[in-house]
């Protein structure tokens, strides 16, 4: 296994072993996955008390986030909405801006990307790969 970096987030691959992931069977092969630090745990861990629907929303405000920005007003909708604070989004978005950014700087594939986010125990529906427009 090796590791990239050795505080905050970290590349690893892992030896060739049969994995167990939610959305698919078995494999057998070596899977790069991004491994999270406390902080960036944490930050995603408000995800598990919502319904999996409402992460479609939290991920179209995080690329908007990537796209332009900082601008916690964006957050403030989410924030009434769900009737938390609006601190409480914007450590989602960052979980979330830190995750995408992760897994495409690693080009992570599908199973490698539902390795790297089921660790996190999110809701069963997040740990499936993203659905890529046609």
């Amino acid at each position: 296994r090796a590791t990239l970096s050795s505080s905050g987030p970290c590349l690893q691959r892992s030896s060739p072993s049969s994995v167990a992931l939610p959305w698919s069977s078995a494999l057998k092969r070596n899977m790069t996955i991004v491994t999270f630090d406390d902080k960036h745990k944490g930050d995603l861990e408000f995800l598990r008390t919502l319904p999996a629907e409402i992460l479609p929303e939290f991920c179209r405000i995080t690329l908007e986030f990537l796209r332009r920005g900082a601008n916690k007003k964006i957050f403030a909708p989410a924030a009434q909405k769900l009737g938390v604070p609006v601190d409480a989004i914007s450590r989602v978005i960052e979980g979330l801006a830190h995750l995408m950014t992760e897994s495409s700087r690693y080009m992570l594939s599908d199973a490698d990307f539902g390795a790297s986010v089921a660790v996190l125990n999110l809701p069963a529906a997040t740990n499936e790969p993203p659905q890529h427009p046609h």
